[in-house]
Formats: C-alpha cells, structure tokens, sequence
C-alpha cells in the first residue's frame, strides 16, 4: 500500500478523539478535568509543604482546571495540525502551503467541533476556543516543518 494513502490515519484519529471529548456532556468533561487539577494541586501542596482550607483549595482547583481545559485544546489541536501537516509533507506539499493548509485544515475542523458542542448538554460554542485550537494547530504545523529542516540540515553535513 502506498504511503501517502495511510498518512491521513494519525490526523483521522486524533479528529476521532477530539469529537469524543466533545461528546460529553459538561458535567462528565467538567469532572475529568477537574480531577488533573486535583493532582496538581496535591503535587503542589507536597513540594510546598503547604495545605490550602477547603474553600480556598476549591477555588485553587476551579481556576487551575480553567487552565488545564484550555490547554487540553491547544494540545490536541497541536497534533491535529502536526499529523496534518505530516500528511502533507508526504504528498508533496512543502513550505508555506503546507503551514496554510494544515492550520486552516484544523481551524475549520475546530469551527465544526466548536458547533457540535453547541448541542451537547451544558456545553457551547465559543469563538476564543476556536481561536486557541488554531493557535495548537498553526504550532503543531510549525514544530513539524521545524523537525523536517533540522533532518534537513543533519542530511546535508554528511
């Protein structure tokens, strides 16, 4: 079987996931998260030596979960864009069309992930996490034509 038509599998599955993320209902993807902020926290407090009160540990966990979802996105949409721009790479799409059409690619795939979550219970659709999710991609996309040219350069001084 030819390669350039298996490469498009990582960037199939990795869609694959992130709808299934966007299928849970806010409370059960609220939760997940929450638990990781947990962790961190409870790693926190045992480098420090410091225990938080109930509420303000609470508080603590609220806002760092914030940042564990969002960065949950950028993830995630930074390997979108890396199997993206992967695939490409493969069918001889180099340079900056590469770089285009991975990090739109993913944004329309973030635009219509961001509808789909409009009409699972108690979530929504917001344009600053179709924002970030392009942001993952454009870096995902980046980091691999970074990877390529330093093969490149490696390839040339021998």
């Amino acid at each position: 079987m030819k390669l350039k038509y298996i490469t498009w599998i990582p960037a199939a599955i990795v869609m694959i996931i992130i709808f299934a993320f966007s299928a849970k209902p806010a409370e059960h993807s609220n939760d997940s998260s929450k638990i990781i902020a947990e962790q961190i926290l409870n790693v926190y407090e045992n480098i420090t030596n410091n225990e938080y009160e109930y509420n303000v540990r609470e508080r603590l966990i609220d806002k760092i979960n914030h940042y564990v979802r969002k960065s949950a996105h950028f993830l995630e949409y930074a390997l979108l864009g890396f199997c993206i721009c992967f695939h490409l790479t493969i069918i001889k799409i180099t340079g900056l069309k590469q770089f285009l059409y991975a990090t739109a690619l993913s944004a329309l795939y973030a635009s219509s992930d961001e509808i789909h979550q409009y009409f699972v219970p108690g979530r929504s659709c917001q344009l600053t996490d179709i924002l970030l999710d392009s942001c993952g991609a454009a870096s995902g996309a980046l980091l691999l034509i970074f990877i390529l040219y330093l093969i490149n350069v490696i390839k040339r001084k021998r």
